[in-house]
């Protein structure tokens, strides 16, 4: 139902994003190892759960997504387990004055994040406005098979920016590092969208069928828009 389906994706937000806290002040520290380890674990358990329903032979989709909010549950467990046993102190108690400068200082970055994710949908509902239903359908397999290129971006940022931007304390440094960091991004970002443009006649055919072909184009175009997401991902840093 929509109500439980509106619990199970409530429930991984709400514990998702306050515990990710956590995992932010680790990246500070450049101490990602117990997160990678407790991602790992999680992960596991969340198959090894997933392979317990599918033997018995329990068709419910309800039972599959209940395992997303037992990975939250689990990873909110150990990021406090991990929080408490570096610095030996109880997790922050709230504090209504420091809520309020948060929630003011960080208005005009929520208000942008809704404003791009509304532009993000606005593409889709003018071209089911005023293009076809076959237009339609190639943009939309073209952006969701762009995803898997799109999400090295965070992932090389994050794995980059402990040590060259968070771990230093100079700002000519960090500024220096963060061009190094930009220029290796963009540099990847381009290897990646010219390998994509010229795989593309064979992936789109593999993945989705000759029926796609239109799909073709549009992902050579997206793949090259794609350099920008990667450098704004590393400017993103300093910010």
């Amino acid at each position: 139902t929509t109500a439980e389906t509106t619990l199970i994706l409530g429930t991984i937000i709400l514990l998702n994003e306050p515990h990710g806290v956590v995992t932010a002040w680790l990246q500070a520290k450049t101490e990602i190892r117990a997160k990678a380890i407790l991602a790992s674990v999680t992960s596991l358990t969340k198959l090894t759960v997933v392979g317990i329903i599918f033997f018995h032979n329990i068709n419910s989709s309800k039972a599959y997504g209940w395992t997303w909010p037992l990975e939250s549950i689990l990873i909110a467990i150990g990021l406090i387990f991990v929080y408490k046993r570096r610095t030996g102190d109880a997790l922050i108690l709230p504090d209504t004055s420091i809520m309020k400068e948060l929630l003011r200082e960080g208005l005009p970055f929520f208000g942008g994040l809704i404003a791009a994710y509304i532009y993000l949908r606005t593409d889709i509902i003018l071209l089911k406005q005023y293009g076809t239903a076959h237009d339609l359908g190639a943009y939309s397999a073209a952006t969701q098979l762009l995803t898997a290129l799109t999400a090295f971006a965070p992932i090389l940022v994050m794995s980059m920016a402990p040590l060259m931007v968070y771990r230093q304390e100079d700002t000519a440094i960090i500024r220096r590092n963060l061009t190094k960091m930009t220029l290796l991004v963009a540099i990847f970002a381009i290897l990646a969208a010219t390998l994509t443009s010229l795989l593309a006649k064979w992936i789109v055919p593999l993945l989705l069928g000759e029926e796609y072909t239109l799909t073709i184009p549009i992902i050579r175009w997206l793949s090259f828009a794609a350099i920008f997401l990667f450098i704004e991902s590393s400017l993103n840093v300093y910010l």
